[in-house]
């Protein structure tokens, strides 16, 4: 199977990327790839994938050029939902891209193959003292880094995290009719030292979502 995966930051992805065999590191379309083997799986890796643009452009790229047959978005991720720890494990089943100025302002993408997020449930639901669970992401353009903006998607939403890129890398995966699967590790609490603890934590937080990526490829056919 071949297979598509989005990063932000080469860190939240390296714990994957020692896991992969044959692996190369390339650049295409302006992106940074990188595309090896992991069982019997074709991995293609594109990271420093920041913001909307650079999402729509590598979900794009890796669909309609690479032919990926899943595409997986994962990183660190900003806590909206209170009760959400740092290395909590985020599985994005809805998505909103709140700061949308188009007429489909906080219009929620529906639920789509949910066979494979059910798969990825059935791994765990805790791994050690984090929390694993279901939910709705909120992505925007912006850095939430103050309590104001976290509590109103908090109230309006009642979304799990925020981050850049889920919204998009669902909305083309689904418009291609490309299975895909969201994950996003609680790296920092979207306040005022959010850079610090995103650096922090980032870490921690990828070991802890690509142990579970890992095992959920494994039994992936």
């Amino acid at each position: 199977m071949i297979i598509g995966i989005i990063c932000s930051h080469i860190r939240e992805g390296k714990e994957i990327l020692k896991a992969v065999r044959n692996l190369q590191e390339k650049e295409a379309n302006g992106l940074n790839l990188w595309e090896g083997f992991f069982k019997d799986h074709r991995l293609i890796l594109a990271t420093n994938v920041f913001g909307k643009d650079l999402a729509s452009l590598a979900t794009s790229f890796l669909i309609k050029e690479i032919k990926v047959e899943i595409v997986i978005n994962c990183g660190g991720a900003g806590a909206i939902n209170p009760k959400r720890k740092i290395k909590d494990i985020i599985i994005g089943n809805n998505f909103i891209k709140y700061d949308s100025f188009s007429k489909d302002t906080f219009q929620v993408i529906k639920k789509s193959f949910l066979n494979l997020v059910n798969k990825f449930k059935e791994l765990t639901t805790s791994y050690h003292d984090h929390k694993i669970c279901e939910g709705l992401i909120v992505s925007g353009n912006e850095n939430v880094e103050n309590f104001s903006l976290k509590n109103t998607l908090w109230k309006k939403h009642q979304a799990e995290c925020v981050d850049w890129e889920s919204a998009t890398v669902a909305k083309i995966s689904i418009q291609n009719k490309i299975p895909f699967l969201i994950l996003r590790g609680i790296s920092d609490q979207a306040k005022e030292n959010f850079k610090e603890e995103f650096y922090q934590n980032i870490d921690k937080v990828a070991k802890i979502y690509s142990k579970l990526f890992l095992k959920f490829l494994s039994k992936l056919t």
